[in-house]
């Protein structure tokens, strides 16, 4: 086995607007080390980290190695693999690139593409990508970046800096959920939105204030009416308390300082876990049809694993039994939470059923809440001792 960049700078390719190709040098990445590359005697690689699948319509390979190796990523039968990190991300549209500028433009067989991508549903687009183009599927991995990060961060903040985190579940909660939010997408003010309309705000802490997208209610209320109108209940329900809701003033709960991405844990942060007893993790992606979509987790999922916290995911169709690919356990078992809205295909109506089960557990009380809270407990547990101890975080996909 050779990972031929291994003990040099591996190439993050990006592209901007002005249709130029951006290449920085990065000194051994987390893949190099994170990924077993022991696969075979004969068996070579050559990393590219990318951000935008453009950057392989513009690309010059030979500028990064020679043309045998070229040569021999055109062979059927090759042991050499040109291997594409897209770990931060789960752009799908990225495949079309990928065979548009290195199988169609250089002629390198399928087989010898391998895509390592957060995209739980790359597969997929690979299987239509292909046939569009009457040529065989690349090769797919997902790379769970974000929850290795979680992992060392765990073992960094309590075998290294002997950190200890408040203690979560001990009923002394004067806030039922935490709810997370930064930039603007459009699932997390329709959230909030619906939230505040329900009066179900001030049962949580929730953080949601200007970011670096330098999205408003003002600008962004069109979004929701959009997403609303065939539904006219909430519609109507919604515009009801628009005022109130626009004129809500920017709520932070660890920072005031919403631009930065914290997305690296840190002990500070347990004091939010402690005064709640569950998430409603407002992930990356939601709308299907938003531009970028698809199941892909990022810090937002494992910091409640980390904080030993109850989490209801807002995030697209089928998250929480990708959760359970990984491994980790959801709270549909004892019956803590009614996780069918896992199931909805409909992204306003999944959401709705969210917020309705938002509002039955911010209920709870008394026996009930200590009953649901030492239930609760043993899933935390065994999710928390999980990412502490995994050691495979890349996992093949269709080879």
């Amino acid at each position: 086995m050779a990972l031929i960049n291994k003990d040099d700078n591996v190439f993050h390719l990006s592209h901007d607007h002005d249709n130029k190709l951006h290449v920085e040098k990065h000194w051994q990445p987390n893949i190099i080390h994170n990924r077993n590359w022991d696969t075979g005697p004969e068996d070579y690689y050559y990393i590219f980290e990318f951000r935008q699948g453009e950057v392989f319509d513009v690309i010059d390979l030979l500028e990064y190695f020679d043309n045998d190796y070229l040569s021999k990523l055109k062979q059927p039968d090759s042991s050499c693999y040109l291997v594409l990190s897209n770990t931060h991300e789960a752009f799908l549209y990225v495949i079309k690139h990928i065979y548009s500028g290195l199988v169609e433009r250089y002629g390198i067989h399928p087989g010898n593409i391998i895509l390592i991508t957060g995209a739980f549903e790359a597969v997929q687009e690979v299987e239509r990508v292909s046939k569009m183009f009457h040529n065989d599927p690349i090769k797919v991995e997902l790379g769970m970046d974000f929850e290795y990060a979680a992992h060392c961060d765990l073992h960094y903040l309590i075998t290294d800096r002997k950190k200890t985190f408040m203690k979560t579940l001990q009923n002394k909660h004067d806030k039922a959920f935490l709810n997370l939010n930064r930039r603007w997408r459009a699932h997390r003010p329709m959230f909030v939105a619906l939230l505040k309309a329900n009066k179900l705000l001030d049962k949580g802490l929730v953080s949601f204030g200007p970011s670096d997208d330098n999205k408003n209610w003002e600008g962004t209320w069109h979004i929701l009416d959009a997403y609303t109108q065939s539904y006219p209940e909430t519609y109507e329900l919604l515009n009801k308390n628009k005022e109130q809701i626009v004129n809500m003033k920017p709520m932070y709960l660890d920072t005031e300082e919403l631009v930065t991405n914290r997305a690296r844990a840190s002990s500070r942060d347990s004091w939010m876990y402690a005064r709640t007893y569950f998430s409603l993790v407002s992930e990356t992606h939601y709308f299907k049809d938003g531009e970028e979509h698809g199941i892909f987790f990022s810090e937002k999922l494992f910091k409640p694993i980390m904080f030993k916290h109850p989490f209801i995911l807002i995030a697209p169709k089928g998250s929480l039994a990708a959760t359970r690919s990984l491994g980790y356990k959801t709270f549909r078992e004892l019956d803590l939470i009614d996780e069918s809205y896992d199931n909805e295909p409909d992204d306003v109506k999944r959401m709705l059923m969210i917020i309705k089960e938002t509002e039955r557990l911010a209920s709870l009380s008394g026996e009930e809440l200590e009953d649901w809270l030492r239930k609760a407990q043993s899933i935390c547990e065994f999710n928390f001792n999980l990412l502490w101890s995994k050691q495979d975080f890349y996992h093949r996909l269709n080879y």
